[in-house]
């Protein structure tokens, strides 16, 4: 389903740390529980510490899934709005981290 007027929030829901070069978050989702829709105007980087499998919807509609394994490690260009949902059976948990530069 597409976003529609739902306002944009943070790229995960636990604030970590900051400096001048990074930002860090924790996503963690339990079962059935989502991401608020966010976009990412910065590059960053993901470590799952707790894997799962992700469902993730793009502002226009459409939808992917991610399987995440335990120790993997992604870097991703900045990109729009999405929002993603864990449609696993057990917490997900990632380390993300902002890069600034």
């Amino acid at each position: 389903m597409p976003r529609g007027d739902e306002p944009l929030g943070p790229v995960a829901n636990q604030f970590l740390f900051e400096n001048e070069r990074i930002k860090m978050w924790h996503l963690d989702l339990q079962p059935g529980e989502s991401s608020s829709w966010h976009d990412h105007d910065l590059d960053y980087m993901t470590v799952v510490i707790e894997p799962g499998k992700l469902l993730r919807e793009w502002e226009d509609g459409s939808t992917d899934e991610l399987k995440n394994p335990l120790g993997h490690v992604n870097y991703t260009k900045k990109h729009g709005p999405h929002k993603v949902t864990n449609i696993g059976t057990s917490r997900y948990l990632n380390a993300l981290t902002e890069l600034k530069d």
